[in-house]
């Protein structure tokens, strides 16, 4: 069953009803999900039946990874539209596909087996789950397209937007800013999908020797490497700062005001739009620092129960 949201993202098809009534049989354990082909109800209907079933059924907000607010949808805001085509690429998405067993990158809820107490309800359309918001988003950059920024002075620029979003400083952790950015920029992950670290330091430094260097020079193996691991994390997303001094990606539609839920047992934390006592979601992000369980530990950190819409 954890199979079925991405097979399903990836599946064409006429009629989007076909999306979820054809990947079914694939799954061993599709019977959990009681859905059966029925063309009499909506595509609406049906998306939110079987995100709100997969997610009831596994006590696991996964499915999030698929979800949020980049395209204008009818849907719940935690159900993934799986009409639509993938706008950015999920922090985790190529451990699912490229190794026999997950092997996930990210803990920022803390190790697996928390219960969380998971409501998914298909009828009225609502999430509910036991959460702590940690954070509030203050400034961010405009969207990145890596697409665009053909040109290498076309980075040169965006960098330089960039300083509005953090001081020049020791990061809130007390580790080096540019440090702090880098890291951010490709989402604390190399080009092969390795956790980064320092030794990582040289690929970055190449790619802003590059891009900083006259036209028409060859790109160097470490500056490509950076780029390659930057170009999945940033596309489509901001740069933010948030409330806290805390620098990481958001999605393209996040804005001001907009806080970070972390989720005890969920890999990465979650933008939410709070409206009352309701909120939307708005779609998963990275936080430099926050994304090995740092947040479980700080003395803010407050458990409480949190409504999607």
């Amino acid at each position: 069953m954890p199979c079925i949201p991405d097979t399903l993202c990836r599946c064409l098809r006429t009629d989007p009803r076909d999306k979820v009534f054809a990947v079914l049989p694939l799954a061993s354990d599709s019977e959990l999900l009681q859905i059966e082909a029925d063309y009499s109800i909506s595509v609406q209907g049906l998306y939110t039946r079987v995100a709100a079933n997969i997610t009831q059924q596994g006590q696991s907000l996964e499915l999030l990874k698929a979800a949020g607010c980049e395209t204008p949808s009818d849907l719940p805001s935690w159900v993934p539209d799986w009409t639509a085509r993938a706008v950015t690429v999920p922090f985790d998405w190529n451990e699912f596909f490229l190794t026999e067993k997950s092997v996930y990158m990210y803990s920022a809820g803390g190790p697996n087996g928390w219960d969380v107490a998971i409501n998914a309800d298909a009828d009225s359309g609502d999430l509910s789950f036991q959460g702590a918001i940690i954070d509030r988003i203050l400034l961010f950059t405009d969207i990145i397209c890596v697409k665009t920024k053909t040109k290498d002075h076309s980075w040169i620029d965006w960098l330089e937007e960039t300083r509005q979003v953090y001081d020049t400083g020791p990061y809130v952790t007390g580790e080096a800013m540019e440090t702090a950015i880098w890291q951010t920029l490709i989402g604390g992950r190399t080009h092969d999908r390795r956790k980064a670290n320092d030794d990582y330091q040289p690929q970055y430094s190449a790619w802003i020797k590059h891009i900083s260097s006259e036209k028409g020079e060859k790109t160097s193996k470490f500056a490509d490497q950076f780029l390659r691991a930057m170009r999945r994390g940033v596309h489509m997303r901001r740069l933010c700062r948030t409330s806290g001094g805390y620098i990481g990606l958001v999605p393209g539609s996040a804005r001001e005001g907009d806080v970070v839920c972390v989720v005890r047992g969920a890999r990465v934390p979650f933008v939410l739009r709070t409206c009352g006592a309701f909120n939307t979601f708005i779609g998963e992000c990275y936080i430099h620092s926050i994304m090995d369980g740092e947040a479980l530990k700080s003395e803010g950190f407050q458990i409480q129960g949190i409504k999607v819409v």
